[in-house]
């Protein structure tokens, strides 16, 4: 005879930080979380995508032994609602970018869960919020802001330019938006928009010479020296440019030499 999953009537909720309510329902005494309340709180712009990318476990109401069990409606779940164990809201927390998201799981694993074993519900009457950290300030903000432009000031790269600017600072500093940035990072924020402004420099650079280069030797295609290709070579050589030769004349010179052969 099979036994039917004992399944909690009503989900435990509990309020994390200042905006986020995390529902849990007891399965055989084992906490299963509402998997969108996790994700929500971790930062995921797309909760339903990320459970379906992170979690191995998840599953709905209706799955713990093929039996739609008795749940209150008025808490917004139904018998779809998709529900994770321990495991996969470790998961959930590794594939966060929140820089809250190491506290959310401790606060969790080491308080939440062993209150909803041991009582069936959270009892703590002021749960911690993220801890939350000083952001730049304004002012902070607009210099980075005016340094990014500045480093993509050359009409060679346009508005996409800075665009990526800010995706490498996103990344570097694993942020979703970039007026999270912590103010002990801004130093280290301006130091690698420096160093992106100075390669955009170096770039710009090869490609002026390229262009230079590119201009005399294909567009021309055989003109006489360009003063530019005259100083280079008088800065590289130390020499006068020696004169071009008439690439025409010798073509001709080199026609009139082969119907001489022939004619021979």
């Amino acid at each position: 005879m099979t036994t039917l999953a004992q399944i909690s009537p009503a989900p435990a909720v509990f309020t994390f930080g200042q905006s986020f309510n995390i529902r849990v329902i007891t399965i055989d005494g084992e906490p299963w979380f509402v998997a969108r309340d996790i994700a929500a709180a971790l930062g995921y712009a797309e909760p339903h995508k990320a459970v379906a990318r992170h979690c191995k476990r998840a599953k709905s109401l209706s799955d713990p032994d093929g039996t739609k069990h008795p749940i209150q409606q008025n808490q917004d779940l139904d018998q779809k609602t998709k529900i994770i164990p321990q495991g996969d809201v470790c998961r959930l927390v590794v594939g966060s970018n929140l820089p809250g998201a190491v506290a959310f799981e401790s606060w969790v694993f080491d308080e939440v869960i062993p209150s909803i074993i041991k009582t069936g519900r959270y009892q703590v009457a002021a749960p911690e919020p993220i801890p939350d950290y000083e952001r730049c300030t304004t002012r902070q903000q607009q210099e980075l802001a005016t340094a990014m432009s500045r480093a993509f000031s050359y009409g060679l790269f346009g508005q996409e330019g800075t665009q990526h600017g800010f995706n490498r600072l996103r990344l570097a500093h694993r942020l979703h938006n970039i007026a999270d940035l912590p103010a002990a990072d801004f130093e280290r924020a301006l130091a690698t928009v420096g160093e992106i402004a100075a390669m955009n420099l170096a770039f710009v650079i090869w490609v002026g010479e390229l262009k230079k280069v590119y201009l005399a030797e294909y567009v021309e295609a055989g003109g006489p020296w360009t003063l530019w290709l005259k100083r280079e070579w008088k800065k590289q050589m130390g020499t006068a440019l020696p004169p071009r030769p008439d690439w025409l004349a010798i073509q001709e010179q080199l026609k009139l030499a082969q119907r001489a052969g022939e004619a021979q």
